[in-house]
């Protein structure tokens, strides 16, 4: 951790040291984002450390709540990058449970149709 960073994370208004457990914008139990950030969750001891206060299935949602710095959320890299990288989230978990998800799409190439070409060209293009 940076000196920056060591600076941002003692001053921010929620922790994960144990002292007293954090809010947590949860997501709804059977979507993915629920059943990856429930694994991260247990894979870094944060059961006890985290109360779900609210649930929601989109992280844009929980971002934003947690950006005003009503509670913390667990949040996808790819949401959560700019925002770190200005200052408006700071990272409050160890790098050890970050989860790494690759995501790979198959499709038939004899069934074709505009809808399935221009879907997987924007999926090309991330």
């Amino acid at each position: 951790m940076t000196d920056k960073e060591h600076q941002l994370h003692s001053s921010c208004r929620y922790r994960l040291d144990g002292k007293s457990a954090a809010p947590h914008l949860a997501y709804s139990a059977g979507t993915f984002s629920g059943r990856i950030s429930q694994v991260s969750i247990a894979y870094g001891d944060l059961c006890g450390k985290l109360f779900p206060v609210y649930e929601n299935s989109v992280a844009e949602a929980s971002k934003t709540v947690c950006i005003e710095g009503l509670r913390v959320a667990w949040l996808p890299e790819i949401k959560a990058k700019k925002d770190l990288a200005n200052g408006s989230l700071i990272k409050i978990s160890d790098s050890a449970i970050d989860i790494k998800i690759h995501i790979k799409l198959f499709r038939s190439i004899e069934r074709s149709r505009v809808e399935l070409e221009r879907f997987w060209k924007l999926a090309q293009d991330i």
